[in-house]
């Protein structure tokens, strides 16, 4: 099965869009705040996951049977205020992303 962090996003969507439509499985990673676009809403290919891409353990469950990894989870933000914030989800949630997915070969 193919793992899409930011499965809500503008990009996530779309990339689940397209392997729904070419009959893929996807596992899709979303905050248990975020909305499902009406693209992808309906969709029984789409097996939806909530975790917080800076939470380690809650990710390893989302990793079972996991044979691909599409990370398109971001922050992205002009807003000098943001700067921390941005940081911790874009690094390490993608150092978090990239370990699991070393361990999981």
């Amino acid at each position: 099965m193919i793992l899409v962090t930011g499965a809500t996003g503008f990009l996530g969507a779309e990339l689940i869009h397209q392997l729904t439509g070419q009959g893929t499985a996807v596992r899709a990673l979303k905050r248990g705040s975020s909305v499902i676009p009406a693209l992808i809403k309906e969709n029984s290919l789409i097996e939806w996951f909530e975790a917080d891409i800076n939470d380690f353990s809650a990710l390893e469950d989302a990793f079972e049977d996991i044979d691909k990894v599409y990370h398109c989870a971001a922050l992205v933000s002009f807003d000098p205020a943001d700067k921390t914030k941005l940081l911790n989800i874009n690094i390490e949630g993608t150092s978090n992303i990239v370990n699991l997915c070393a361990v999981n070969n």
